[in-house]
């Protein structure tokens, strides 16, 4: 990519394993523990791509003798991914589907089923996201952002259409771990 190396663009390929999976080294590729979303990874999203949301809630402390606030604190913070994802096996339906055990039948006929019911406990799980820019420099190694314990958060509606594809939503919604936040992001300078 040529300079200005800081303005960026580009796809991302995301992967799934365990919750508190430990974070990956750029130059590495992720091990077989994690599992990657999409068939053919960014392949199979929608153009809305990968998009990162940070949230927060501050409260702003205003005075008597001031018009404008003094401090601020800051109440709570959330972070999230979303993609849409066009790949609808039922190895990619699971990830939607708060990790559904996939039952395969040899039939004749042959068929794989999930459950339609998710059930009360919410499954956790940690999150890779690569992408080959950097706004740093051109690299062989991609800027990577991991977290490691977040839940699918998105209500699922995948609609059979004449002449569009059908999308599973996805939300990633990153619970705060003791020790790492909500993760890290990695960005390659060299």
């Amino acid at each position: 990519m040529p300079a200005p190396f800081e303005i960026i663009a580009g796809a991302a390929d995301v992967w799934v394993a365990a919750a508190n999976t430990a974070d990956v080294v750029l130059n590495v590729g992720p091990s077989g523990s994690w599992t990657k979303l999409g068939t053919a990874g960014s392949k199979d999203f929608t153009e809305d791509g990968v998009v990162l949301h940070m949230n927060q809630d501050v409260n702003q402390v205003f005075s008597l003798g001031a018009t404008g606030p003094r401090k601020a604190f800051r109440n709570r913070e959330g972070f999230r991914v979303t993609l849409t994802l066009m790949d609808v096996t039922l190895e990619m339906w699971q990830h939607a589907w708060n990790e559904a055990a996939i039952t395969t039948l040899v039939g004749p006929p042959a068929e794989k089923t999930i459950p339609l019911i998710q059930g009360g406990p919410v499954n956790t799980r940690a999150v890779l996201i690569r992408s080959a820019v950097s706004p740093y420099a051109d690299s062989a190694n991609p800027t990577q952002l991991w977290v490691p314990v977040c839940y699918q958060n998105a209500n699922v509606e995948a609609a059979f259409k004449k002449a569009d594809a059908m999308g599973l939503a996805l939300e990633f919604v990153a619970l705060q771990d003791d020790t790492n936040g909500f993760g890290k992001l990695h960005m390659p300078t060299s």
